[in-house]
């Protein structure tokens, strides 16, 4: 099947013959379930798969010493590409020079920081960040999650995690630095990029997956806010198989279609939205985490399969989600 007929929404839609393939993969994702796996009480998901092997695989996978960053810069501005952050002092020069603390044998100043988390910055979704049937991950009630926070699943629980991490850099495997707005990642594309790299995903891995999405905010801020490529029912599968802890994407979502309200008619009409709901197959029925709206660019430059991945969302106590800057060692 051509590149064209797997992934390309045109006006008349994805193909029907893969329609239905993805919607073959989406009834096999739905079906799967981690809940129980690791105790009625267990709270941290796939995390549990990330044993000692998989730490040491992934300082195995480190030939260079060299750190990458995984986030843009938080801008105390909002743009479209990197979210927005409300960033002011607290205490700084001007207080100073205004005469404030003139008893004081030095100057300081004083961060405070107001952060959106869920489709403003680089950040992870938690455990108790979506739910269906009223029933959140590892069969906990969703009436769980109130205005202060959620009584159980909160970002606490993860801690931190270091594993390998595996590159899946489909835009380049495309020819492309920046996948059209249309793209569908499907199993296919998955398995070629770990053909093309001979990395093999396994138990325990984090996987970042490269779009290039951000380049359309520079190119066309319209075209950004609306539906993405992303990943699909198939994809999802495939990567659910292998036991993973974590998907990142450097979407706003992960999956296709999505475009966080800022096209809800463009994203109701995309043949994707049916195909392609990773969240509630990832979140609540596996435990597998979502890492989103990364900067892989220079992971991209860095032509790389294999890292030593780690990332650790502040302790809020609650909170479904937090901002994080996620680390790649080469």
């Amino acid at each position: 099947m051509s590149v064209d007929d797997l992934n390309a929404v045109t006006e008349s839609g994805l193909s029907e013959e893969a329609l239905e393939t993805e919607r073959t993969a989406q009834r096999a994702l739905a079906a799967r379930t981690n809940w129980g796996r690791w105790g009625a009480d267990d709270q941290r998901g796939a995390l549990n798969s990330v044993t000692a092997q998989a730490v040491m695989r992934g300082i195995a996978a480190v030939k260079q010493g060299r750190v990458i960053p995984l986030s843009p810069v938080l801008k105390a501005r909002s743009d479209a590409a990197s979210g927005g952050a409300i960033h002011f002092m607290g205490m700084d020069g001007g207080d100073f020079a205004a005469g404030a603390g003139r008893n004081l044998d030095r100057q300081f100043a004083i961060d405070t920081f107001i952060l959106a988390v869920h489709g403003a910055t680089t950040h992870l979704d938690g455990l108790a960040h979506v739910w269906t049937g009223g029933k959140m991950y590892n069969d906990n009630s969703g009436n769980l999650v109130r205005s202060w926070g959620a009584r159980r699943l909160g970002i606490e629980h993860f801690g931190g995690v270091v594993t390998r991490g595996v590159f899946l850099d489909v835009a380049a495997k495309e020819g492309l630095d920046c996948l059209p707005p249309t793209y569908l990642i499907t199993a296919t594309d998955v398995q070629e990029c770990e053909q093309a790299s001979g990395v093999e995903i396994t138990e325990g891995d984090a996987v970042l997956i490269h779009t290039g999405w951000p380049l359309m905010a520079e190119r066309d801020p319209a075209t950004f806010r609306g539906v993405q490529p992303g990943v699909g029912s198939s994809a999802g599968e495939y990567l659910a198989e292998r036991d993973i802890c974590l998907v990142g994407a450097d979407n706003g979502a992960v999956q296709a279609a999505h475009s966080y309200g800022h096209d809800a008619a463009a994203e109701a009409a995309d043949p994707r939205s049916e195909i392609a709901d990773i969240h509630i197959a990832f979140l609540r029925n596996l435990g597998i985490y979502l890492l989103e709206m990364m900067d892989l660019s220079h992971l991209h430059e860095a032509g790389v399969p294999e890292f030593l991945f780690t990332v650790a969302p502040l302790r809020v106590q609650g909170a479904t989600g937090s901002p994080v800057n996620p680390l790649a060692v080469i």
